[in-house]
């Protein structure tokens, strides 16, 4: 992830910052931690790193390791930390296609990494959980670019197809001091595929008979790449209908070229929905469909010598939302935005191994309005009004980091502070200033065990929905608040890695403070609100490793245990189950294949808005062959158990899909 540079990880840009790490504090003598002993034994034991995953590798001076070097130890690069990570901050890089799993979309692919859980009710649009922390406390972005929505799940990087993304980066933990408002408990950013080469993929995957076409194309400084996805409604290991069907098409256009000393890159994402179906268990007695999802996002990227590097970008995008009652009545709405803004970077050395960086970058919202349509059962005059009226955001952050390495041992720290303002047709405005910042740093104990560690801070403000919207969503009639405060968090994580020749194990223990939390709440029969409900502490312990053998057999394994608790010692809402899982493969030039075992534990302790969960087992698999050089044939499957379960303890979350099996076809040239 690079938000404040054109990183070189990432074909075209140089660094930026990222951060994260946490000390364990001492439970409760009730605390659910007590009763959970053996199982995190279990977790310490293992104290696997990141098969795949997260990280910074140990610096050594007789044979210098970083997480972009991996390949010199030979540990497989399936996954990986992101190096430009801020330094002690756990961090995961995805390759979705070196993925063992048959992915129901970007949702999918990131839980698939440690502390990462399914969230909320399911479908295209489908949320997730980082370390606890959820919806709109979780900064999604592409390219750089922050993604906005007015749902209440958070945003959702879904209008890019999987076939048509790089990587998915996943950092975890408050992160705002490096990426900005919003980075309250981690960040998802989805970098777009350049390709090198033509591509074709053919695809069918029987959940809801889906079918899935791509075509790629371009060089070192040009590339183009389409896909469509179309689904009908799929099924649940009991038979139940999923509301689940979708048609979408998303392309990536991007360019990069030199002129003199000056680099350039630019990103074009284009995406259109339609008809998609949100599974939950109101259907069918109360039906929500989007009837059409549009997104336009465009990135311009220069940099040159001297270290500066600016950039700007656009995202427009709306949103149709139908909710059709059992007995006819109809809601219909419309929201629409034009997000936009701009970044300037100035990195220079200042001293012996000490790096300077520091810029400014703004974030405007415009255009955002809601407007809604009520029709009522039998007939009646239908009901016009405007929920959102050309309301408007304006963000300005100044930021500034450092670091360096002395003695082998690398440090990093850094600030920002943000000034906002929020108003809407007829309401007040609304004025917030805030800081937050970050410490980590990584020693090295011997040659190939570190220590890392990491505090950072958090927050987030209302999103204008939550602040001035009244209207009808997929979850009922809401009345949004003008007089909520920014939710705000601190965390601390402490942890260990390990680096053999063939083995990648780590461990993380952390403790996030989350206060003022906004928190919907029903004031009657299915008419909402929001209020800062309360404040709350997640603790947990992650774990990730991988082996790799040089034959091509490969085995991975991890898991989490997440506890959260409000001030009062209640559950706190989308806190997902704990879960360990474990697989092994093999990769040969012309065939492979790959298995991946996931226990989840049931949840029965669940807040105010959730339900309990049992425990599930899921298993997975998947196979490839090439009957010729550039041909590839894949096989995929996923719950071969046919376990029925629920994905998340939301309230409303319908059953899993059954098992589900898909097949993939690939010609790549030159």
């Amino acid at each position: 992830m690079a938000p404040h540079d054109m990183g070189s990880a990432r074909g075209g840009e140089t660094k930026r910052y990222n951060s994260r790490s946490v000390p364990m504090p001492t439970p409760h003598p009730s605390s659910p931690w007590r009763r959970r002993a053996p199982a995190l034994a279990l977790l310490a034991l293992l104290l696997p790193g990141m098969p795949w995953a997260a990280g910074e590798a140990p610096d050594r001076e007789e044979e210098p390791v970083k997480s972009e070097h991996v390949e010199q130890v030979e540990v497989p690069a399936r996954r990986g930390g992101d190096p430009e990570a801020p330094v002690g901050m756990a961090s995961t890089v995805v390759d979705p296609e070196k993925e063992p799993v048959l992915s129901d979309g970007v949702a999918g692919l990131a839980a698939t990494v440690a502390g990462v859980a399914k969230n909320g009710q399911g479908g295209l649009f489908q949320s997730i959980s980082i370390r606890g922390a959820a919806r709109q406390r979780i900064l999604q972005m592409v390219d750089s670019v922050r993604i906005t929505g007015d749902r209440r799940a958070g945003a959702a990087v879904s209008f890019l197809d999987p076939l048509l993304i790089g990587s998915l980066d996943v950092l975890r933990g408050p992160a705002s001091a490096a990426y900005g408002p919003g980075a309250l408990g981690g960040v998802l950013e989805v970098l777009p595929r350049h390709f090198q080469g033509p591509v074709f993929t053919g695809g069918f995957s029987g959940e809801g008979n889906t079918t899935i076409l791509r075509a790629a194309g371009g060089n070192e400084n040009f590339s183009v790449g389409v896909a469509r996805r179309e689904a009908d409604n799929g099924e649940t290991a009991t038979g139940a209908t999923r509301n689940s069907a979708f048609r979408q098409w998303s392309a990536v256009v991007s360019g990069r070229w030199g002129i003199g000393p000056r680099q350039y890159r630019f990103t074009w994402v284009p995406s259109l929905a339609e008809d998609i179906g949100k599974p939950n268990t109101d259907f069918p007695d109360r039906t929500t469909i989007y009837p059409e999802e549009r997104h336009q996002l465009m990135r311009f990227v220069a940099a040159g010598d001297g270290g500066w590097e600016g950039s700007a970008w656009l995202h427009a995008q709306s949103l149709d939302t139908r909710v059709t009652e059992s007995d006819s009545a109809r809601a219909s709405i419309t929201q629409e935005s034009v997000d936009f803004g701009s970044r300037w970077r100035q990195e220079n050395a200042v001293g012996d191994g000490v790096s300077l960086r520091w810029g400014v970058e703004t974030f405007h919202r415009r255009n955002v309005d809601a407007t809604e349509r009520l029709e009522p059962a039998g007939g009646g005059t239908p009901l016009d009004q405007r929920t959102l009226n050309d309301a408007a955001t304006d963000e300005f952050n100044l930021f500034m980091s450092a670091g360096g390495k002395r003695e082998r041992i690398r440090w990093e720290t850094g600030g920002r502070f943000t000034w906002l303002q929020q108003r809407n047709e007829g309401a007040a405005d609304v004025n917030h200033a805030a800081g937050s910042g970050f410490a980590g740093v990584v020693v090295p104990l011997t040659a190939r065990l570190s220590f890392k560690g990491h505090a950072g801070s958090g927050w987030r403000y209302a999103t204008l929905s939550e602040r001035f919207f009244s209207g009808t969503t997929g979850r009922g009639s809401v009345l949004g608040n003008p007089d909520l405060d920014p939710e705000r968090s601190f965390a601390l994580e402490a942890g260990l890695q390990w680096l053999g020749r063939h083995v990648l194990i780590s461990g993380s223990l952390f403790r996030t403070r989350i206060s003022d939390f906004i928190e919907r709440v029903e004031i009657a029969p299915d008419l909402l609100t929001f209020v800062n409900l309360t404040s709350g502490t997640l603790v947990g312990v992650e774990t990730e490793g991988n082996w790799h053998g040089q034959t091509g057999w490969h085995a991975f394994w991890g898991g989490q245990i997440v506890e959260g608790r409000d001030k009062d010692d209640q559950a706190l809402a989308d806190v997902s189950p704990d879960e360990l899982f474990a697989g092994v493969g093999r990769d040969r030039q012309r065939w492979g294949f790959d298995t991946r075992l996931t226990w989840r534990a049931k949840k029965n302790d669940p807040a105010s808005s959730e339900k309990a969960i049992g425990s599930a087992t899921l298993l997975a698999a998947s196979a490839f062959f090439r009957p010729a050089p550039a041909w590839r044939l894949e096989l995929r499957a996923v719950n071969l158990l046919d376990e029925a379960y629920f994905p998340a303890a939301d309230a409303k979350a319908q059953e899993a899909p059954g098992r589900t099996f898909g097949i993939f076809l690939t010609w790549s040239g030159g």
